[in-house]
């Protein structure tokens, strides 16, 4: 890749791959072989503007530091790096594609293509030309470095046989995370601490960088992992009782903007009623719990009894199929944060509860048509805290313009 002036260089890496150091590297090449002339212009989005000012330009600042280039930095709406050799690197945020627009770039760097919008690759494909005389030997380049994210654009552009760009015109690149850790681009042991279980569409997706397919798969599964939060406006505990099988309660919370965070997760098959009353007791007094929602009769009495306010979830007609399309609807506006290290019994069913490989057209609500005997533990009482939320949410909405929101 350090060498490659193909137009188009395609890094398909699984998580911990040095995708941004190889960009990094090969923009260092092209500066010092002279492919990028002094007092040209670079162009470097990231998907949004945290990703970009916390991931992408801190692997560039951190490199080109090192190398000595940077003379002045611009950070806020508009960031920007200039460098020696009066070359001016701009750095901008998918999410405003009018920021795009007429920057006349010999080298355009794409990092974590497969979360932006297709038509950000034909914006830019209309920015790489030079300002001023073209120069007959000038390397027009876009670098595009990223983990796959089903088989979308990406795939449909760079991956798939059938419909992407020539080897003429293209470089493709892969790396799997298993490699990079033999390799020792990521740490001994990344590979098992990142959790992914082995096979699912995560782990082929953020491990393998396969381009996985989830037509069969019941949740989206670009949640965003949760690290900062928004102080909670509201909180509900969701609390599915089970004896032989795991019991499991989720605290979900809700801030202002509408933006859902699963937080807490108590995981444990054959767990006695005063261990699960003891958790939720100590949970309720240390988050300030505003609402519990509960599917066993004996334990909503008793959590009524203690004074906590209490509920039983809506199990009429399809209100698990209402709360599955809520819970997709908040993943797609990326509105779902799910705090992955505290919640692992959830990411690992979310990640692998399937629909029935084939119907017979008599199925009416949506659990006729998930596949019989997967674990839904941690899954139902995410269902019952969001139909909670998605109500209260509307309240505080009310007379004004929803989105999305399913009450009752």
């Amino acid at each position: 890749m350090f060498w490659d002036e193909r137009r188009f260089l395609v890094y398909v890496g699984g998580r911990g791959t040095g995708k941004s150091t190889a960009a990094c590297m090969r923009l260092l090449g092209m500066i010092q072989r002279g492919e990028i002339r002094p007092g040209a212009r670079m162009l470097i989005i990231g998907p949004d503007y945290t990703q970009l000012m916390d991931g992408t330009i801190k692997t560039f600042d951190y490199w080109f530091d090192h190398a000595g280039l940077i003379i002045h930095k611009v950070n806020g709406n508009k960031p920007m790096r200039m460098l020696q050799g009066n070359i001016e690197v701009l750095c901008r945020s998918a999410m405003n594609l009018d920021q795009t627009r007429s920057k006349e770039c010999t080298p355009v760097w794409l990092d974590e293509f497969a979360q932006m919008d297709e038509s950000i690759l034909t914006l830019t494909n209309a920015n790489v030309r030079e300002t001023g005389i073209r120069h007959a030997d000038t390397i027009y380049q876009t670098m595009i470095t990223t983990t796959p994210r089903g088989k979308n654009h990406l795939w449909r552009r760079f991956a798939n046989p059938e419909t992407r760009f020539n080897d003429d015109k293209m470089g493709y690149y892969h790396m799997t995370t298993i490699e990079a850790e033999e390799q020792g681009i990521a740490r001994p042991g990344y590979v098992e601490e990142l959790g992914y279980p082995v096979g699912s569409q995560m782990y082929r997706q953020e491990v393998l960088a396969e381009f996985a397919d989830w037509t069969g798969l019941v949740f989206r599964q670009s949640w965003k992992k949760m690290d900062a939060h928004q102080p909670f406006r509201y909180i509900v505990g969701g609390v599915d009782v089970g004896s032989v099988t795991p019991s499991c309660i989720l605290l979900v919370g809700v801030d202002e903007p509408g933006n859902v965070y699963v937080f807490k997760e108590f995981y444990a098959p054959r767990t006695d009623v005063h261990v699960l009353m003891a958790k939720i007791g100590d949970w309720h007094k240390e988050f300030g719990v505003n609402r519990w929602v509960v599917d066993d009769p004996d334990t909503f009495k008793m959590l009524r009894n203690a004074g906590m306010p209490s509920t039983f979830p809506n199990k009429t007609k399809d209100a698990a199929g209402a709360m599955v399309n809520y819970i997709n609807s908040l993943i797609s506006r990326d509105m779902l944060h799910i705090d992955e290290h505290e919640c692992p019994n959830l990411v690992k069913e979310m990640s692998t509860y399937e629909y029935k490989d084939k119907t017979s057209g008599d199925e009416v609500t949506f659990l006729d048509k998930v596949k019989p005997n997967q674990a839904e533990h941690a899954i139902d009482p995410l269902r019952y805290a969001c139909r909670i939320l998605s109500a209260w949410k509307a309240q505080q909405s009310y007379g004004q313009s929803l989105d999305f929101s399913f009450g009752g």
